[in-house]
């Protein structure tokens, strides 16, 4: 529900430029206030998760995503949506840190699979219901402050639903330790960490550019003016990426990781070409398909990370690596930002597939 919630704007993008006086370089600015929140709270949310509980702090995101939702619903100002894109980058932060923990931990010897799925897929299923709900509900109202309240609701039920979910957190570290922020490496995962570090930020990466254009994508390349198709876009970067796990974990860790790369690479590629072709129908396809390999890659890193890592590190783990591909997306966004002033949209793609290219050469150099 939380990165349902931050998905809801995009789609809209189009319509706050016609609204608010929202630029292309304002939305390329958005994702990064978004991955400043992100980031910002990642730093301290594996350490505050293992002092203060999982439930908490899963409060406090359902708390803030709720907030995000109504600056929305009162935005006047490309201000607002920068401020706002900020609070909802706090709020994913905290639930992408304590409830993917959470899931991990009450997953071990029973499910954990699952686990790795929604650990590593989950905020992508969440940004594609939101996504989806945006699509659907514009064929039906042009009154789109509606799907906000609707996410307001589902957010305060999922908030009274928190006491009944189990604290996994038994041992609590001290307060104290709170506050130090967690930029660490347990030293056995030092060898695989590159390794998934560079596939978290190759996939979550290009992702950023969907969240970030999937509307001026609609509109400038497929002529597209109604906010179904923005959605659709958004939606299959991110929906297949939860059938990804399940194809990744059939096949051997190393060899499972390059296969989702190289597969990221060419589906990126192929983007490329059909976007400079206006050819809408593969380009869904292909976008369906980056989607696949996106989930494989987040799962395969995580499977390589939690081979090695200590029972009691799960918060750690997840919140570094995430935060990696946070830092890295972050950095990428910069780039777009950048080039979307001096190349079209098809530009920026091809520059990101130059980049996945460069970590698909890394990722197949670091493993056997």
């Amino acid at each position: 529900m939380v990165f349902a919630a931050s998905a809801v704007p995009i789609p809209l993008y189009s319509e706050y430029k016609g609204s608010i006086g929202l630029t292309d370089a304002d939305i390329s600015a958005t994702m990064l206030m978004y991955l400043f929140g992100v980031i910002a709270t990642l730093f301290l949310s594996g350490s505050l998760s293992d002092a203060a509980g999982r439930k908490p702090l899963t409060a406090v995101s359902l708390l803030l995503a709720m907030l995000g939702c109504f600056v929305f619903l009162n935005v006047a100002d490309p201000l607002m949506v920068l401020v706002a894109r900020a609070v909802q980058g706090v709020s994913c932060g905290l639930a992408m840190s304590a409830v993917s923990a959470m899931v991990v931990d009450l997953s071990v010897g029973r499910h954990e699979g699952f686990g790795m799925a929604v650990a590593g897929c989950g905020a992508l299923l969440g940004v594609m219901a939101g996504s989806l709900a945006v699509g659907f509900l514009s064929l039906a109202t042009s009154e789109h402050g509606v799907i906000y309240w609707i996410m307001i609701a589902l957010l305060a039920l999922s908030l009274a639903l928190v006491p009944a979910a189990p604290e996994t957190v038994v041992r609590r570290a001290p307060l104290r330790t709170a506050c130090k922020p967690v930029v660490s490496i347990d030293p056995k995962l030092r060898r695989a960490f590159p390794i998934a570090g560079c596939a978290y930020i190759a996939s979550w990466g290009i992702g950023t550019f969907f969240q970030s254009f999937s509307s001026p994508v609609a509109v400038e390349c497929f002529g597209a003016e109604d906010p179904f198709v923005a959605s659709a876009i958004l939606a299959l970067s991110m929906a297949p990426s939860a059938l990804g796990a399940p194809i990744e974990a059939r096949m051997r860790s190393g060899v499972s990781l390059r296969v989702s790369m190289a597969a990221l690479l060419a589906f990126t590629c192929g983007m490329c070409v059909s976007m400079a072709a206006g050819a809408l129908v593969p380009f869904l396809v292909l976008v369906a398909l980056f989607g696949l390999s996106t989930g494989m890659c987040l799962s395969g890193s995580l499977r390589l990370l939690f081979a090695d890592a200590d029972a009691g590190g799960t918060a750690a783990v997840v919140s570094t690596i995430n935060l990696v591909g946070y830092a890295g997306s972050a950095m990428l966004s910069g780039v777009m930002g950048a080039l979307v002033g001096i190349t079209t949209l098809v530009g920026v793609l091809a520059a990101l597939a130059l980049f996945a290219m460069a970590t698909t050469v890394a990722v197949f150099v670091r493993t056997r």
